[in-house]
């Protein structure tokens, strides 16, 4: 959509996906195929286009920071990664909480498949200034519940921030650029990695 590629899921009625819509035209194009069980089978193939029209209301020109592109961003930090590095059996997630129109902070734990006591690691912090994102971390120590209270924020602390830029080899872009764009716990992010702004 717009370029930005986006993997769709089956159901029982056929394959969707949610997507997150610029403001204006957005373009979105369909490639599918299908082949028969037989190595033989002839290949079928097809493509469609569409253009929707999203209108702009008052206050799309600011937008509000949603939690779908926070977690997206908290989740593919290298700090966040480190929580449990290299080690089996070690899994992470963050859960995010809206602070203002413009800030999410999302407490990121680890856990071991032996024991799932989670442990706060860090807290990643995104703030939005025009269409561009800026992040950075602060500390926490101790037990984080499955559902952590707002407790862990700290709204009236700001960490050193620094412009969110995705520095992805040409390899892994485009593996990554379908991952950003993916659904997540909180819906689609609304990030371009293309030109590293949120869709407002």
């Amino acid at each position: 959509m717009n370029g930005r590629p986006l993997e769709t899921f089956p159901t029982r009625k056929g394959y969707r996906t949610p997507v997150a819509l610029e403001a204006g035209p957005n373009e979105i194009v369909v490639h599918g195929w299908a082949q028969g069980f037989d190595e033989d089978a002839k290949v079928v193939s097809g493509t469609a286009r569409v253009v929707v029209q999203r209108k702009t209301a008052p206050g799309d020109g600011t937008g509000t920071l949603d939690l779908a592109t926070a977690y997206m961003l908290a989740d593919s930090t290298d700090k966040a990664y480190w929580l449990c590095g290299e080690g089996d059996g070690c899994g992470f997630e963050p859960v995010c909480f809206r602070v203002g129109p413009r800030r999410v902070d999302c407490p990121v734990a680890s856990w071991h498949s032996d024991n799932q006591v989670r442990r706060c690691g860090h807290v990643y912090t995104l703030r939005l200034r025009g269409d561009q994102l800026y992040s950075g971390f602060y500390a926490c120590h101790g037990r984080l519940n499955p559902r952590p209270r707002q407790r862990w924020v700290r709204a009236d602390f700001t960490p050193r921030l620094h412009r969110v830029v995705i520095n992805a080899s040409r390899d892994d872009r485009d593996t990554y650029r379908v991952e950003s764009n993916g659904p997540n716990r909180y819906g689609a992010p609304r990030f371009s990695m293309d030109r590293d702004v949120f869709l407002p």
